[in-house]
């Protein structure tokens, strides 16, 4: 006859919740992941006082974007493609190293789908309706850092369209 399990609730373990356990357990999963920055231990960045803080600031919204259309252009269904797209650019801009290891890893496998996807993402409704309320107070400088950004991810683009014909006539 199998022994009956009887809880003491004087044991610790019955004390805790289920939102306290799930709460402290990812605490110390980010904690971990960041323990070299929480003890002020990290090493400094090679090329951090080389570009302004605006620079850094455009290439954070540039990548988070691109992680996040390029995340959601398999939905076939367009207003859902471009709703998700919206969001899951909300999730890498707040996960910004999960957004450079989605773009690494699509880099990895360039495809024409890809680029076209992250070059047209003015074409999203949300993002553009989100543009014109923003820049309806001023007008954009064509020589601003950001424009300049927007140039080079044309160019790098570009660059790696350019290297994958290369290799894709290797082998042909």
């Amino acid at each position: 006859m199998p022994q009956k399990v009887v809880s003491d609730d004087r044991l610790p373990v019955a004390q805790f919740t289920p939102w306290k356990v799930i709460l402290s357990t990812l605490t110390l999963v980010y904690a971990n992941r960041n323990l070299d920055s929480i003890l002020g231990i990290t090493a400094p960045e090679p090329l951090a006082r080389l570009y302004s803080r605006s620079y850094y600031r455009a290439t954070w919204v540039a990548v988070a974007l691109d992680a996040g259309f390029a995340s959601s252009m398999h939905i076939q269904t367009k207003w859902l493609r471009d709703i998700s797209s919206v969001l899951f650019s909300l999730y890498y801009l707040v996960y910004a190293h999960e957004a450079d290891e989605k773009l690494r890893k699509y880099r990895a496998t360039c495809t024409v789908e890809t680029l076209r996807v992250t070059w047209e993402k003015m074409g999203n409704p949300y993002v553009r309706s989100s543009r014109f309320t923003s820049t309806s107070r001023r007008s954009p400088d064509p020589t601003s850092q950001a424009s300049q950004l927007i140039s080079a991810q044309a160019h790098q683009g570009l660059a790696i369209l350019c290297q994958t014909r290369a290799r894709i006539g290797k082998h042909h």
